[in-house]
């Protein structure tokens, strides 16, 4: 996957397409959080993305829809995560 995700200020994420380099960039603003991101974590197959913020709220995307999933908490207790840097879930 050549996917680029960032996480701002303005309690969004943005997802970049950089498949054809950093010159033609295709982007994507989601989310839904209720304040800023302050970490993030994709899933050992970059299907899903979670991500806590700076009100301490741990929520879970689909990558490819770029959606929230409400029940991502439970829905993905036995996800394999890539990363650990977020400060809520399962593994914490």
């Amino acid at each position: 996957m050549n996917t680029l995700i960032l996480g701002s200020h303005d309690n969004k994420l943005y997802k970049f397409d950089i498949s054809q380099g950093f010159k033609t960039i295709k982007a994507k603003k989601f989310g839904k959080s209720s304040s800023f991101i302050t970490h993030f974590d994709f899933s050992a197959d970059s299907q899903c993305l979670r991500t806590t913020d700076g009100s301490y709220e741990l929520l879970f995307y689909d990558l490819n829809s770029c959606q929230q999933n409400p029940s991502g908490a439970s829905a993905y207790r036995d996800t394999l995560w890539a990363t650990q840097s977020c400060v809520l879930g399962w593994g914490v």
